[in-house]
């Protein structure tokens, strides 16, 4: 008989497998409380420079400036390279006899970043999920991880409605705390930026779907909205292009000939990142759909003006008063997209290239609309800089 899945859909089911061998030793969750005063571990991937070991660190970060004191232990070499060091010292599971463990890794990789834990020790302890998720539905093969947290954490009200449509366990949002260090500023110098070129910024980790962040949308409105100009320059910065080919080429294929468009894949710190971010006049995301998208919040924390795809998980930080929010039509996810094209039925934006384009040309020939969206995006932002939101919304206490 011919199987009728095709090989994205079979990586699925094998991963699917693997995890229901490892789950026969990992004991599911028993709805254990935490107390006030019981240690507190953040796992995850802190020594990537992924958005999910981000919003780990940004975890850590909240708890920690609310005197919550946790404890960071990096399972970063169990699911991809380590490619950042971060700052934050690590350490091992305690060895109390209960606590709360915040676990950042979505639901198709908890059961085996819990056996690695060694869950079997700790049977006292309450489990989080920490989970983010691009679409308004999940896919089948989520189902697993919901039996062994006791409650999971959305990143935005967007990727918390695809829970609770798919899961019985309790669900909160929890945005992460958008940190930008005081020492950040622009380095327009040091990345080769003109300081008479406007420039936008685009940024894209390649392994999170190039389709869904749809960096090539950005390309073709930045493309008909100046064409050559040499007064204006698009800058992409890309993370992991080498590890997707088809992907590296269709890219090399839109930017060939055009002067004004620079691709970036040095590998970055955080803070080279946001002095980058900084360093632009204006950041664009036509996504087709995000969780939360933190480089978006970041920009407009560093008062960088923004043009975004008016929906899904961004929205629950952008308004029309603080960012340039492009329009949009429901389309069908592109069956070709190995992770999301799996969901049955499933939808995701196509924004409008015609209005992106008006957008950037209005941003460059306008600097008071700069400033005034400048100065709005800030506003707006703080609020996601606010760590004691982070540890309300969580439900836990400072122990100060």
């Amino acid at each position: 008989m011919v199987s009728r899945l095709g090989p994205a859909n079979w990586v699925h089911v094998t991963n699917w497998v693997r995890e229901r061998v490892l789950a026969a030793r990992v004991p599911r969750a028993n709805g254990v409380p935490w107390q006030p005063g019981e240690p507190i571990v953040v796992a995850g991937m802190f020594n990537t420079a992924s958005g999910i070991g981000e919003s780990a660190r940004s975890s850590y970060y909240a708890m920690q400036d609310q005197g919550l004191n946790p404890t960071a232990v990096d399972i970063s070499a169990l699911f991809g390279p380590v490619d950042f060091k971060s700052r934050i010292p690590v350490g091992e599971m305690p060895r109390d006899a209960r606590g709360l463990l915040v676990l950042h890794m979505n639901s198709p990789e908890t059961v085996r970043a819990l056996r690695y834990l060694d869950r079997a020790r700790f049977r006292g302890w309450r489990v989080v999920g920490a989970w983010a998720w691009e679409l308004e539905h999940l896919p089948a093969y989520w189902s697993n991880g919901f039996r062994y947290v006791d409650e999971i954490w959305a990143l935005s009200a967007f990727t918390a409605g695809a829970i609770v449509r798919s899961g019985s366990v309790p669900t909160r949002v929890v945005a992460p705390v958008v940190h930008v260090p005081g020492s950040v500023s622009p380095r327009r110098d040091e990345f080769g930026i003109d300081p008479d070129v406007f420039t936008v910024l685009a940024l894209t980790d390649v392994l999170s779907s190039p389709l869904r962040k749809n960096p090539l949308g950005a390309i073709k409105a930045f493309r008909a909205a100046f064409s050559d100009d040499p007064n204006v320059q698009l800058i992409v910065k890309l993370r992991n292009l080498d590890r997707n080919p088809k992907f590296q080429r269709e890219l090399s294929e839109i930017v060939a000939g055009a002067g004004n468009i620079k691709v970036m894949e040095n590998v970055l710190t955080r803070e080279e990142v946001l002095s980058l971010i900084m360093s632009a006049d204006a950041f664009i995301s036509l996504h087709r759909s995000e969780g939360f998208c933190l480089p978006l919040a970041e920009a407009m924390s560093l008062g960088v003006p923004t043009v975004a795809t008016g929906w899904s998980g961004n929205m629950d930080f952008m308004d029309e008063s603080s960012a340039i929010l492009v329009p949009f039509e429901l389309t069908s996810v592109s069956r070709s997209d190995p992770f999301y094209g799996t969901v049955p039925g499933a939808v995701w934006a196509e924004p409008s290239i015609e209005f992106a384009a008006d957008a950037l040309r209005r941003l460059e020939r306008s600097p008071s609309l700069r400033q005034t969206i400048s100065s709005r995006a800030r506003e707006v932002a703080a609020k996601q800089s606010d760590t004691r939101r982070f540890v309300e919304a969580a439900g836990l206490l400072s122990s100060k």
